[in-house]
């Protein structure tokens, strides 16, 4: 981002302060953020249609709960957005200490997603299907014991709202959505440069 915000200054003869002030105004950032937003969430509802293409069951449970790639796209980016929100708190992925205790509120990995992709608590095939699911609709839904989730041994906060309930209750457990892992990292790119 400071790359390209910069890169227009480069072609001028002579740089005034307010002309990187407005390099990095909240307004332009901001625009260049929702602009990416938009577009990855256009790219999961495209991969939604094409998973309902070629496997039915996907596509009559869809149609049965009257459900809409689109609709669905927009609530995982909010899932995710507010997962970015609650990790750059430490409120997400707290493990034991050395001790064998887990460690308070706050302490978690601020970048606790990027190291669940990463393979650091789980190994996985689909992300989305084999880790994402479970974690949205058990791991933060699900007022557990202690907080421990023991699917990726960590605490993490019970949340409870909507936001991570199944959309349309669609049955996370047997349909397979699998989103590619490549644009989970689009994903993680994106947020990560922001």
């Amino acid at each position: 981002t400071a790359q390209l915000q910069l890169s227009p200054l480069l072609e001028k003869s002579k740089v005034e302060i307010d002309d990187i002030a407005q390099a990095f105004s909240v307004e332009k950032v901001s625009k260049e953020f929702f602009e990416k937003y938009k577009s990855l969430c256009l790219k999961i509802s495209d991969e939604l249609k094409l998973l309902r293409k070629n496997d039915k069951s996907i596509d009559n449970d869809f149609k049965k709960l009257f459900l809409k790639e689109n609709d669905f796209a927009k609530k995982f980016m909010g899932q995710i957005v507010f997962l970015y929100f609650i990790q750059k708190k430490g409120w997400i992925g707290i493990v034991k200490n050395k001790e064998g205790l887990f460690s308070k509120w706050g302490d978690g990995p601020r970048n606790f997603l990027r190291k669940l992709y990463n393979k650091d608590y789980c190994n996985y095939k689909n992300f989305f299907n084999d880790v994402l699911e479970d974690l949205f609709y058990v791991g933060l839904a699900v007022d557990l014991p202690d907080n421990y989730y023991p699917k990726l041994q960590c605490k993490l906060p019970f949340l409870n709202g909507g936001l991570f309930e199944p959309i349309n209750d669609y049955n996370w457990k047997e349909t397979d959505i699998t989103i590619k892992n490549e644009t989970i990292k689009e994903i993680f790119d994106t947020f990560d440069t922001f």
